[in-house]
Order: structure tokens, then C-alpha cells, then sequence
């Protein structure tokens, strides 16, 4: 289904120091959005950019994202959108992204982009075409969930949790779900996703451009969670 209003999510950490580029990049896309929600995580901002929509958690969840997108998707769908993409704060879009998977979703439930996987400095490392590939997995800032597809952003916050144990690899869970509905799935081929890493299996080709600190998955009481090395 062609979509006429797209909503975007945008989940904020405390740590998030690069908003200003997420926004803009939507803002720049070739299909406009019909809403911009930026969805704190028990936060306030330091700036309201009057070019999206601001929601402060009353409390933080931790759980990398899941539930401050799950908030921003039922108001995106309240705002009547009929069709839902997310965007890390951390990343950026080029500006045919959204138009990209629009255009495709008159054929399929969701669309999917590759991705460029980018270091620290936001410099590419490697197209990504296969780790994102909307089979396997894809990547949340890669999707778009059009017709049928976007009642099961609702079910972003549902991840497994534990007192104590932020919850990490929440789009993995996500993606399970979605594999399970037997929506229709379809791919751009174009990476238009750049995407600021610091899981250090995407330097194994690149040590010499590794951060000082990078990310891998570590399960705590039965808990996917981030380990720093």
C-alpha cells in the first residue's frame, strides 16, 4: 500500500549526542513525513527543534529504545499515519530513504533498505546488504511498516526484561515477531541508511578504525544486554 501519511519515531537515550543530524535528515527526505516523534527516555531535551514532535517519558525504561518507540508509534497511528519508520537518534537517512520504500510498499506489507555501515565520525566503512537483508533481520532504522504491518509496532516495548538488566538487541526481538506474521516483505537494494556503529563485529575488516570502546551482546539471567570491551 502506497502510504499518504508516514509517521517517524525517534528514541532519545541521555547519551545521545548527535539528535540534530537524525532530524535534519528526515527533514530533508525527497517524501515528506507527516509527523516527527522524538520520544525521550525519562529525560528532558536540551532543545525543541518546533520541527518535531517532543514526548519526555516520565520515567526511564532502559531497554534501548523498545518501549519510548512503542509510545511514539500509538501516537503516530493516533495522528492517523498509515505508515511507521524509525530512526535512531544516532543515524541518519539519505534523502530518497523514505521515497525509496514508499514507492515499493504498493506491493508489500513492509520495505526495507541496506544500510551503510559508518565508524564513529560518521565515515563509511561498508555497505551493508546481507546483516540487514529483511529475511533474516532487518535493521530498525532500515524498515517501513505500512497497511496490515503497522498495528505490530504497538508490541515494540514487549521485550524481555529484569529488574536491574538494561535489555539489549530489542530490533532482533522485534524482527522475530514480525517473521512470524507472514507479512509480504520487499527490499530496496539501496543503502540509504547511514548507520553509526560501535558493535565491534563491524570493525573486524576495519581495527584500525575502531573506537576505543565498542559493543557486543552479552545474556544476563537469560537477558540480551551490552557488554563494552
Amino acid at each position: 500500500m502506497i502510504p499518504k501519511r508516514i509517521g517517524i519515531v525517534t528514541p532519545v537515550g541521555p547519551e545521545s549526542q548527535r539528535l540534530r543530524n537524525a532530524i535534519e535528515s528526515v527533514a530533508a527526505q525527497r517524501w515528506p513525513a507527516a509527523i516527527h516523534m522524538v520520544v525521550y527516555d525519562g529525560h528532558e531535551p536540551a532543545e525543541r527543534d518546533p520541527r518535531v514532535r517532543h514526548v519526555v517519558l516520565p520515567l526511564p525504561c532502559e531497554d534501548t529504545g523498545a518501549t519510548p518507540r512503542a509510545v511514539g508509534a500509538n501516537l503516530a497511528l493516533a495522528q492517523h499515519c498509515d505508515a511507521l519508520a524509525f530512526l535512531d537518534a544516532d543515524n541518519t537517512w539519505l534523502p530518497e530513504h523514505l521515497e525509496s520504500l514508499a514507492k515499493l510498499a504498493d506491493r508489500y506489507d513492509i520495505t526495507v533498505s541496506a544500510r551503510r555501515i559508518c565508524d564513529t565520525n560518521g565515515q563509511l566503512l561498508y555497505d551493508d546488504d546481507m546483516e540487514s537483508d529483511g529475511a533474516i533481520f532487518a535493521d530498525t532504522n532500515c524498515f517501513l511498516l505500512t497497511g496490515r504491518a503497522v498495528g505490530i509496532a504497538r508490541h515494540w516495548g514487549d521485550v524481555p526484561r529484569k529488574p536491574g538488566i538494561r535489555t539489549a538487541g530489542v530490533d532482533r526481538v522485534f524482527w522475530g515477531r514480525v517473521r512470524k506474521q507472514g507479512f509480504s516483505i520487499g527490499c530496496t537494494g539501496l543503502a540509504t541508511v547511514c548507520y553509526r556503529s560501535r558493535w565491534l563485529a563491524h570493525y573486524s575488516l576495519y581495527p584500525e578504525r575502531k573506537p576505543p570502546r565498542c559493543k557486543v551482546l552479552e545474556i544476563v539471567d537469560d537477558i540480551p544486554t551490552v557488554k563494552w570491551v
